[in-house]
């Protein structure tokens, strides 16, 4: 008798306070086959093949979840160390169970090793948001005023997606940032902030506003500057915000995993050379670079007669600390084997 499979299976998140292995999924499945065993054997590689590539897509990139996707059932299946029942039901015919599933960590990342693809870190962070309004009729930028309904949208909601844990910037930052300071990326200010959340730098600032084609949120990080903007199209007002947010939220958990991807594989080394007036002069630009959030590291290799030679270890590329320094008026220049660096 020739099967007739249908399979009705929806991968459900697990809550990220209940789902702490980023390595693990839970699966609902609802499949019919000519015998309850047969819609068991179907339904659990369904839920395999579903929960792995949910791992992937929070911890690696789509190249890998396509190769991935592409291999055969049996393959597939290497990657699975433990299944789960966490409840399920069955007739003659039918089979229906919500699994939770454990992908086999190591034997993945050695997998995907192999075929030269990048694993982001699987440690969960959270992320610190600060939501900017700029004002419909006046253009003012809200961010702690009563006005700010972006901000209130925002607030009072521990958001999660993936690994990663979205928190509104507390008022106990009242008096340590303002707006402009926020769209500016003032370095000093965001590192006050900074040091509130245990030196946490996964700070963005969410700049919402309003254009003639709908609205917009511009999207910026402490690390790397501004990022990009995207388009919210028009919606009923109760939606706008909602809309916003997720869209916000998919922008920032895609970076964070490129970006934990990127960083571990692209630390450099510079040698710079800064002529300082005075060591106060020194001084100052040294602790301006100590909290650029691309700069890992500072070793001085040299200093006296008004110059200073010294390591710069970075986490990330050239271009990324060129932008941060930028917005404190410094300048950075190859000069063949070491950088000058300075003030504009």
């Amino acid at each position: 008798m020739r099967f007739l499979l249908f399979v009705f299976a929806l991968l459900l998140a697990v809550p990220a306070h209940a789902q702490t292995d980023p390595y693990s999924a839970s699966v609902s499945v609802d499949v019919t086959a000519e015998s309850a065993a047969s819609a068991r054997e179907r339904a659990m590689e369904e839920a395999s093949k579903r929960a792995l590539l949910a791992v992937l897509k929070r911890t690696s990139t789509e190249a890998a979840v396509e190769k991935v996707s592409s291999l055969e059932t049996p393959q597939l299946m290497n990657f699975i160390s433990e299944t789960d029942v966490l409840s399920e039901t069955s007739s003659p015919t039918r089979y229906i169970a919500t699994l939770k599933i454990v992908i086999n960590k190591d034997l993945l990342k050695a997998y995907l090793e192999e075929q030269g693809m990048k694993v982001a870190s699987d440690s969960p962070a959270e992320i610190i948001i600060i939501p900017v309004l700029k004002d419909q009729k006046t253009n003012a930028k809200l961010l702690w005023q009563k006005d700010n309904i972006w901000y209130e949208a925002w607030a009072g909601k521990i958001r999660r997606k993936g690994l990663y844990t979205f928190k509104t910037v507390s008022g106990k930052n009242h008096d340590l940032i303002d707006a402009d300071q926020a769209i500016y990326l003032d370095g000093i200010a965001l590192n006050n902030v900074s040091q509130n959340y245990y030196g946490n730098k996964n700070i963005y600032v969410l700049e919402f506003s309003y254009i003639p084609e709908g609205y917009n949120v511009g999207i910026s990080s402490m690390e790397n500057g501004f990022i990009k903007n995207i388009r919210i199209p028009e919606k009923k007002d109760g939606e706008i915000f909602d809309s916003a947010i997720e869209k916000s939220i998919l922008e920032i958990d895609d970076l964070m995993r490129q970006n934990s991807i990127s960083t571990t594989s692209s630390k450099s080394d510079i040698s710079v050379l800064y002529n300082y007036q005075t060591m106060k002069d020194w001084l100052e630009i040294e602790q301006k670079l100590k909290q650029t959030p691309s700069v890992e590291n500072l070793a001085i290799d040299a200093i006296g007669n008004g110059k200073v030679q010294f390591k710069l270890t970075l986490t990330g590329g050239l271009e990324g600390l060129q932008r941060a320094l930028s917005k404190n008026y410094l300048s950075l220049e190859d000069r063949g084997s070491i950088y000058l660096l300075e003030r504009k």
